[in-house]
């Protein structure tokens, strides 16, 4: 199998050049809710305009069309009927990569190429970053501290979950063990939580809510800012996602040294997230209501 046949598996879809030899339109989902797709551009733009390479789509509570796309306008927004409505986003990105929309119309963009993911309000207004310009997400966008290496970064007293000294291991202590033989994981794992396919979300999200239960994991992971990309996934339109996002807040929430992202982070608002997960879950859901109260 070619790389172009791989990366078209990846997404499900045939690619353009399959469509124009006349491999004809797919359907794709299950009813009520099907898709036909023709490889064709959809939308009407302004003349001169182009929508380069669309890697994200999603819809705001108007049921508003929301394009991601590598062009001049990377946020192109349409109506129903493909209509051009307003555009933004200039000069900003360097790889568009994902999109997702909260209950609050609020717009959260993946850039894969600055490794950043920036929250925006509906008209377009830079609310949060995380991440900084051109620096990998398992670093979190903060120097490293000089004289240290980035096992000792993590490392330290109060870093533990009161293990015994007894559990020394290779001469690290309990409470370090598991960051250390799986750091580099953990710093993969951040990365894959801002990833568009929401099967691999959710087990990285799972993932952390494991790794979470040393200390010095729930240090890193507020140093690189992944407490904050769970606290977002809050508002994921997947249950699978929202549940294993919650549940690696779980062991976040206990930890005063690192539970500022739920309780008093201005831009976050985890605790009041959380509270919407349990209404929405309500007595339908039990097991989402449950978690979302432990954490």
């Amino acid at each position: 199998m070619s790389e172009e046949q791989k990366e078209n598996l990846e997404y499900g879809l045939p690619s353009h050049e399959d469509m124009e030899k006349g491999s004809g339109s797919v359907i794709y989902g299950s009813s009520p809710y099907k898709y036909q797709i023709d490889g064709k551009e959809w939308g009407n733009l302004p003349k001169g305009w182009t929508l380069s390479e669309a890697t994200a789509v999603a819809v705001n509570s108007l049921d508003e069309i929301i394009v991601f796309n590598r062009g001049t306008k990377p946020i192109i927004i349409f109506d129903q009927d493909g209509n051009h409505l307003r555009s933004w986003g200039e000069n900003i990105f360097s790889n568009a990569h994902g999109i997702s929309v909260d209950s609050s119309d609020n717009i959260y963009c993946v850039d894969s190429g600055d490794n950043t993911v920036r929250k925006f309000n509906s008209s377009g207004e830079l609310v949060f970053q995380i991440g900084k310009e051109g620096e990998k997400a398992g670093n979190g966008g903060h120097a490293k501290e000089e004289g240290k290496d980035d096992d000792d970064a993590y490392s330290g007293s109060d870093g533990g979950d009161g293990g015994d000294d007894d559990d020394d291991i290779d001469g690290a202590p309990a409470e370090n063990f598991i960051f250390r033989s799986h750091k580099r994981l953990c710093s993969d794992l951040v990365e894959v939580l801002l990833h568009n396919n929401e099967e691999a979300v959710a087990e990285a999200a799972r993932a952390f809510g494991n790794f979470s239960r040393d200390g010095t994991v729930r240090l890193f992971m507020q140093h690189s800012r992944a407490d904050e990309a769970l606290v977002i996934l809050l508002d994921h339109a997947s249950r699978d996602v929202v549940f294993a996002a919650a549940g690696a807040l779980v062991n976040v929430g206990t930890d005063p040294r690192v539970n500022s992202v739920l309780v008093s982070h201005p831009d976050m608002c985890g605790c009041g997230k959380l509270v919407t997960v349990v209404r929405r879950a309500g007595l339908r859901d039990l097991p989402m209501a449950a978690v979302a109260c432990k954490a």
